[in-house]
């Protein structure tokens, strides 16, 4: 390969037929190099591919273009990292088989690429602050790259806002895929990977995974992965958090909470720190509600518990311990990040419902004001709470309308 290569295009598929020619499309004005792993398609993926590649190279001279097999063992850096092995542009653009590069931005890849590769910081690419870290670094390892989650015919997905994630990355002999599954690009020799992200105007990537049916199969996928490496004692980045994820979603409230306390000892992506003290405050949450049935009370969010007396059981008092947990927790949440509206949220409902209704007033008045402020003081940080904003809203304004009568 020609040392003029700058870029190149790194995936794994498997059965992706429906979509890897939209992929390809995307990004190849802009590579000097594609570098194809499948896993196991038995789909037309692997002849679709080899035609597009052969085409592709035949189109410009220099062009490289490899189609590689790999046998897949559930681990997905294993193949994420063999195709990485089989690059040589100065920058690596990983994608997944069911994004593409957006209309609009693609144009910008390049010349995004050669300003990096020049030690610039173009305009719409801020650095992203990570404890220990100077953030006037300008040689970075990995650019966070904005996705649009969205349906076959660009309908933006229901419940799904758009997320960050790290697409772009300086190819180096120390920078590895590390986990099983939810994989993390690291240094080896355990030095602190210096982060950008790309504003949405310069670069952003379209998303078709997360449509219901697909996200569903691909949920059952990572839990069965990730339930093993519980098993086995893996070693997937983040394991903790992910599997802390995994039992809410199974509604298994003690094993998510034992999990997401224990991934507070590790380094969370940036745009995932609050994630633990959501997913404890949930679990605890549901506990409660479950001590409460079992003592045989419809109690909501909040509302007063009986006072302790004869009729008091073993249930009550669980629900009285797990409400003053669940208050510990937004308070600790709060503490630590003052400009997160979730826990307003929550705290200001359960303000209401106690009977404390100026305080759930300005607690919920309070969310509102941070949600509306936050991806411009954030923008390097997911906004998960967007899919909450209509409920905040239609709550507040009941609020409101009670407070004023």
């Amino acid at each position: 390969m020609p040392k003029e290569c700058l870029l190149s295009l790194a995936l794994i598929m498997r059965d992706a037929a429906e979509e890897i020619l939209v992929c390809l499309s995307s990004v190849a004005q802009a590579v000097d190099e594609m570098v194809i792993v499948d896993t196991g398609s038995v789909d037309d993926s692997v002849k679709i591919v080899r035609r597009f590649l052969r085409k592709w190279q035949q189109e410009v001279p220099g062009r490289r273009g490899k189609l590689y097999d790999f046998v897949w063992q559930d681990d997905f850096s294993l193949a994420k990292n063999y195709a990485l092995s089989r690059c040589h542009g100065e920058f690596v653009l990983f994608l997944d088989s069911d994004e593409s590069l957006s209309e609009g931005t693609r144009e910008n890849l390049r010349p995004l690429a050669e300003s990096l590769s020049a030690g610039d910081i173009p305009s719409g690419v801020r650095l992203v602050a990570v404890p220990g870290q100077a953030v006037h670094e300008r040689k970075i390892d990995l650019l966070e790259i904005w996705r649009e989650n969205v349906d076959l015919d660009g309908t933006p997905v229901a419940g799904e806002a758009d997320d960050l994630a790290v697409r772009l990355l300086r190819r180096q002999e120390l920078l590895r895929y590390r986990g099983e599954v939810h994989e993390q690009l690291v240094l080896t020799d355990g030095r602190q990977t210096k982060i950008a992200a790309a504003a949405k105007g310069l670069l952003s990537i379209r998303h078709t995974g997360y449509r219901p049916e697909v996200k569903a199969q691909k949920n059952r996928r990572n839990e069965e992965i990730l339930l093993k490496e519980e098993r086995q004692g893996g070693s997937t980045f983040l394991l903790d958090y992910y599997l802390a994820e995994t039992h809410l979603s199974r509604r298994e409230w003690r094993e998510a909470i034992e999990c997401a306390q224990r991934s507070f000892g590790s380094t969370l992506p940036v745009h995932d720190r609050v994630a633990p003290y959501r997913i404890i405050y949930q679990a605890l949450r549901e506990l409660e509600q479950e001590a409460c049935s079992q003592a045989g009370l419809e109690i909501a969010e909040g509302e007063p518990l009986p006072e302790p007396g004869d009729r008091d059981n073993e249930h009550l008092q669980a629900a009285r311990s797990l409400r003053q947990q669940g208050e510990a927790v937004l308070a600790k949440a709060m503490s630590a990040f003052p400009d997160y509206p979730d826990f307003y949220y929550f705290r200001g409902g359960r303000r209401w419902n106690a009977g404390d209704k100026p305080g759930g007033k300005a607690d919920l008045e309070r969310a509102l004001l941070l949600a509306e402020a936050f991806p411009a003081a954030h923008p390097e940080a997911d906004f998960r709470f967007k899919e909450l904003l209509p409920s905040l809203r239609a709550v507040l304004e009941q609020v409101r309308k009670e407070a004023e009568t």
